[in-house]
């Protein structure tokens, strides 16, 4: 990720009582510069509101984007519409000197991790929406994204890419893996025809 030169923020001092409502799109273009190096001029839309909460803030919306990927298992460029909602607390606290300490548990209800708020400590009421929006697209970024859900052996594109030398596939290498304890079992037969 790289590092922008500035940042899209708001002050959550000035979020008043009732809260306040934020959409950005591509078409609004505010934040299209921060999320260029994720979704590659794909559409996007993000609605979020944020309300104080005694001295924390509850940051609650959703958004929908355009991400092309690659298919981890052909290669095949593809476009996918990423959903996901999100519900965080943002708390403001202060940096602890070098020497201090801060008690947490380290365990949570697991119902509270799959269903309430996720626990956001930020130092500065400045708050980076342009952060806070390019990670959370970046996170729902699928690990081992499939152009289709039958890609296999069989997949039209999983051949071309063989065929074109994109990719390589060895099966007899698959079937004659070696142990690691191969190596080991070799020097046991060399030191005992030694002696």
């Amino acid at each position: 990720m790289s590092k922008k030169n500035s940042d899209y923020k708001i002050n959550l001092n000035e979020i008043p009582e009732e809260g306040e409502k934020f959409q950005f799109s591509r078409k609004s273009g505010e934040l299209n510069k921060y999320l260029e190096d994720i979704l590659h001029g794909g559409e996007y839309s993000i609605e979020f509101r944020i309300t104080p909460v005694g001295e924390a803030y509850e940051l609650k919306g959703a958004f929908e984007a355009d991400m092309s990927l690659v298919c981890s298992r052909c290669a095949y460029d593809f476009k996918r519409v990423i959903k996901e909602e999100f519900n965080e607390i943002l708390v403001i606290s202060e940096e602890l000197p070098r020497n201090g300490h801060l008690g947490r548990t380290n365990h949570s209800s697991e119902g509270f991790l799959q269903e309430g708020p996720f626990f956001n400590e930020i130092r500065s009421p400045q708050f980076s929406i342009s952060n806070f929006v390019h990670e959370i697209i970046a996170l729902a970024e699928p690990l081992n994204p499939t152009g289709k859900s039958d890609c296999n052996e069989n997949c039209e594109n999983y051949k071309t890419a063989l065929a074109e030398g994109w990719l390589k596939s060895d099966p007899e290498s698959k079937n004659q893996q070696k142990s690691p304890f191969d190596v080991l079992a070799q020097l046991r037969k060399e030191t005992i025809k030694n002696t």
